[in-house]
């Protein structure tokens, strides 16, 4: 730790505040960084401390594929918390740094003061509130703070600079630039939401990002978080160096920040698991995965999602969001949502170009929301084209150009199977009228979330009252069915017991819409590799 310049100190050693409820009573646990300031002024005069909060920020190589630590650049911390405290570490006051990281308090001269810069974004008027917190050191909140000095001039000012921790060759000190990093692309993501919506209000979030947080699965409080991402306890994100880290890499951020939104200020069905770009997926997860990459592009107008990886984080991949050909198109592909989306985005067909307005609203909608049908491609283009049918048109050529080729909440009319004749229709119907259906789960495209593995059926109540679902074994032999029943994407009822070749559902159902899906258990086991395909029966009495 040390200042480059008189009152401009550079911090390199990145502090942990003590967990608490909503990281505003936090306590400091560390040492803090020596000030260059002086004064032999013993009045108590009206003095004016300001400055500029700033974090080394890396960026990607011009080629998309590793970090390129040979132009770190610096990056004012916008939006984040800053505190001025007295010798005893109370607080003095609270400021939030603007878009250019400047921040300004009112003082005195002669005053024994420090500033702490928290790792947090938090509005004044409680319209969102952001933090990054240690996983591996009980959830605490990150902060630097400045050194304990007297305040000398009557405009007195003090800069910080938040260092990446870089050596020129490796991480070789402690990096405090991460948590400021992730901060400023979510920044970003807001300030693109509230640029089209400014009442929108955004729940609290917490990002937990370590450098102990590795690829490896098990104890979340030692940093075997797996991979990055979202959960309802907060975002978890990789920080293991040499492995693979996700602090610079801002598509990765906003891909797990879009399924926050999903789940808090919108819907989400996905059923997760780990997933490829070039899988043919359960259709929840892929509009889910592929709305998180399109809106990682949106939010910061860049195509390329990049994530960087390896040795040195000299590696990793990117994807072409504004790209349309895809080696697998259909309303399966993540690719193919992420690309409908991002490049509906950038047209300019009876709409303006680049603007999330219709996207976001539509996401946000009522009808959007308490829809029975799962969130989905379908879901999506139908609530869009209610929200902004004049600019439909540019919309349905995009879905043409990925093989979709419905725009009705069920997919009623689509016509791509995906390469197996049961997936279609997509929606089975179950009814009184039409009380016996037959359907079919595989493992033939993958296991656990894969095209197939689930199949969807519609099953409008016109009356309350208590109904038996049936299933029973069509094709196969010592199946084991299970089945799911959902309300505008909400489990309300399940039945998977270990019972051979049947299985029942009994529930007292409101005049309503439901859906339920139904799947073989061992196609959902990621354990058995051999191909499996069971068929079943599915009836619907009144009792």
């Amino acid at each position: 730790m040390k200042a480059l310049v008189r009152l401009t100190l550079c911090i390199t050693s990145l502090w942990v505040l003590g967990a608490c409820s909503n990281g505003d009573s936090d306590s400091v646990k560390s040492s803090s960084v020596p000030s260059s300031s002086s004064s032999s002024s013993s009045l108590s005069l009206p003095a004016v401390l300001s400055g500029v909060i700033t974090y080394d920020y890396v960026p990607h190589k011009f080629n998309h594929l590793g970090l390129d630590y040979s132009n770190i650049q610096s990056k004012p911390a916008r939006g984040v918390a800053v505190e001025l405290l007295n010798p005893s570490g109370d607080l003095i006051a609270s400021h939030i740094t603007n878009d250019n990281g400047e921040y300004a308090f009112n003082t005195f001269q002669n005053n024994m003061v420090q500033l702490r810069v928290k790792a947090q974004l938090i509005a004044t008027d409680n319209q969102w509130n952001v933090s990054v917190r240690d996983n591996t050191d009980n959830n605490s909140l990150y902060a630097i703070q400045g050194g304990l000095a007297p305040i000398a001039n009557e405009n007195e000012l003090r800069n910080i600079h938040i260092a990446s921790g870089w050596n020129g060759s490796r991480y070789a000190n402690t990096r405090s630039a991460g948590p400021f990093a992730i901060l400023d692309s979510v920044y970003s993501g807001i300030k693109k939401l509230h640029s089209v919506t400014p009442s929108l209000v955004l729940p609290p979030v917490y990002f937990f990002w370590s450098e102990h947080n590795t690829s490896a699965e098990g104890d979340i409080t030692r940093g075997e978080i797996g991979t990055s991402y979202f959960s309802s306890g907060g975002i978890y994100l990789l920080g293991d160096a040499d492995v693979d880290t996700d602090e610079y890499d801002s598509h990765v951020v906003l891909h797990e920040w879009t399924h926050y939104l999903e789940n808090t200020i919108s819907r989400s069905d996905s059923i997760g698991g780990d997933h490829d770009a070039n899988q043919k997926l359960d259709m929840r997860l892929a509009f889910s995965e592929g709305l998180a990459n399109a809106f990682s592009a949106i939010l910061q107008d860049d195509a390329f999602y990049v994530d960087t990886m390896g040795s040195s984080q000299s590696s990793g991949f990117y994807i072409n969001l504004a790209e349309k050909s895809h080696s697998i198109r259909g309303w399966y592909s993540q690719r193919s949502v992420g690309s409908i989306i991002f490049n509906y985005y950038l047209s300019s067909d009876n709409r303006t170009a680049k603007s999330i307005d219709d996207l976001l609203k539509t996401l946000t909608r009522q009808d959007y929301i308490t829809h029975p049908e799962f969130a989905s491609i379908y879901l999506f283009s139908e609530i869009l084209k209610l929200e902004s049918p004049a600019s439909f048109g540019s919309w349905q050529n995009l879905m043409s150009e990925q093989l979709i080729f419905s725009s009705s909440a069920y997919g009623e009319g689509e016509t791509n199977a995906g390469g197996y004749a049961e997936n279609l229709p997509v929606y089975k119907l179950l009814s009184l009228s039409n009380p016996e259906v037959t359907l079919c789960s595989s493992n033939r495209f993958g296991s656990f979330n894969s095209l197939s593995n689930y199949q969807f059926v519609k099953i409008p109540i016109e009356q309350a009252g208590n109904y038996r679902i049936q299933v029973s074994t069509s094709v196969g032999s010592n199946t084991d069915p299970d089945i799911y029943l959902y309300a505008s994407g909400s489990l309300i009822n399940a039945s998977v017991s270990s019972r051979l070749n049947q299985e029942v559902m009994q529930d007292f159902l409101l005049q309503s819409t439901y859906v339920l899906t139904i799947a073989e258990a061992k196609v959902l086991n990621e354990s058995i590799s051999n191909d499996i395909t069971h068929c079943f029966n599915i009836t619907l009495s009144v009792e």
